[in-house]
């Protein structure tokens, strides 16, 4: 070998070092703009923002897409995966441009992609840096009155004080801690005791601070599902007692859609869920006016939804429109339609059977526990979960080459 083609492998070691860690800096990157995004009034506060997110997430996007070309050259040049990888991207724009939405690409294309050529632990560590530099920019920023929510939260009932740190909600505050501590156990390969006392403080300081008792019990469901899942993995399950779980865990996930949709067309079990905490009832009721109002479509109702959100808040010159549809198995086929929901839909079960078969229980888990969190609340389909659905999608360490087909 000479030197001319020494020098051109140490260019090309150089250029593949420096790209395959600039993608972890990115994926960060851009979950810090997804959280501004979702949880603050960025938007209304600082109007040039919107623009600068929109060119931001555009690159980023393309550059994500970029990355998997290259690595698929490098690695498999499968025909399938370029097909499937092109179909995805197709499929993507057109939900984009008719159904007015993004979530597909952003919550699904990392996972079933990019995370074949990254690693676990380098990618959740990018994960929890960003939930953390995203936390204190946003301290910050409240401190400074630039994001300063000049709305005082008050618990009906007992009238404690609520804080958001400029957040647009408590309980999105509560939520970010949720994750954190979720995205936390995922990169841990064994839960330890401190991991438990960690999440007891998290619990804690959910209910204290931002006075958010569904975060609270979700941290409580975390730290009990880790208990659970340690406890199955020390069974040892055989082939047939782990398809047995796998079905228990579907009837469970099917259970809580039917029982959603059945309270909310029947209005069943009113009283005991009026008397519950957390305007729980409010959730199915606002949902069955939604259907009533928009129904379901393949495309979703987008504009028609937002135009009358909008043209209702100027008339009546109020905050927010009444018609909140804070139940996920509505909202999503509302707004986004029917196409979006069924890819979500699964999505999240090929996760679950991915999750079981993989041995991966305390994975599993969580899966039942975020389709019970999105009863009540819209969050478990934001672009933020993205890092959640990643986690079943990376390859083994000792596997260097991508498989001829998708996992």
């Amino acid at each position: 070998m000479d030197k001319l083609d020494k020098i051109k492998i140490l260019k090309l070691n150089f250029f593949t070092k420096y790209f395959d860690i600039t993608i972890y800096v990115l994926i960060g990157f851009w979950l810090i703009l997804r959280f501004f995004e979702y949880s603050t009034n960025i938007f209304s506060q600082l109007p040039s923002y919107y623009f600068f997110q929109l060119k931001l997430t555009k690159f980023l996007s393309i550059f994500f897409v970029v990355y998997y070309l290259v690595k698929w050259l490098e690695n498999s040049r499968s025909k399938f995966n370029f097909v499937f990888c092109l179909a995805f991207i197709f499929l993507s724009y057109y939900l984009n441009k008719y159904a007015k939405t993004q979530l597909v690409f952003d919550l699904f294309f990392i996972p079933l992609f990019l995370c074949r050529y990254l690693n676990k632990d380098k990618f959740y560590l990018s994960v929890l840096i960003s939930i953390c530099v995203f936390f204190v920019i946003n301290l910050a920023l409240n401190y400074f009155g630039v994001l300063h929510n000049p709305q005082v939260f008050v618990r009906n009932g007992t009238g404690a004080v609520r804080y958001s740190f400029g957040l647009v909600h408590p309980n999105l505050l509560g939520f970010i801690a949720f994750l954190f501590c979720v995205y936390y156990s995922l990169k841990k390969t064994k839960i330890k005791l401190f991991d438990y006392v960690l999440f007891v403080i998290f619990a804690f300081l959910c209910y204290k601070v931002p006075n958010s008792i569904t975060s609270s019990c979700l941290l409580v469901l975390l730290f009990i599902c880790c208990f659970v899942a340690n406890f199955l993995t020390k069974m040892s399950l055989n082939n047939n007692q782990n398809k047995l779980l796998l079905l228990f865990l579907i009837a469970v996930v099917l259970l809580v859609l039917f029982t959603t949709y059945y309270i909310t067309f029947t209005a069943s079990f009113k009283t005991v869920l009026q008397n519950m905490p957390g305007a729980i009832w409010a959730r199915f009721e606002l949902s069955k006016v939604g259907y009533d109002m928009f129904g379901f479509s393949l495309f979703g109702k987008f504009i028609e939804y937002y135009t009358i959100a909008v043209a209702e808040m100027k008339k009546y010159n109020v905050r927010e429109w009444w018609v909140i549809l804070d139940c996920s198995y509505f909202y999503l086929p509302i707004i986004h339609g029917l196409i979006v929901y069924a890819i979500y839909l699964g999505m999240l079960f090929a996760s679950l059977i991915r999750g079981i078969l993989k041995k991966e229980y305390f994975y599993a888990l969580l899966i039942v526990v975020i389709v019970i969190y999105g009863v009540s609340e819209t969050v478990i389909f934001r672009s933020v979960m993205m890092p959640f659905f990643a986690y079943t999608f990376f390859l083994p360490k000792t596997n260097n080459r991508e498989d001829d087909v998708i996992e």
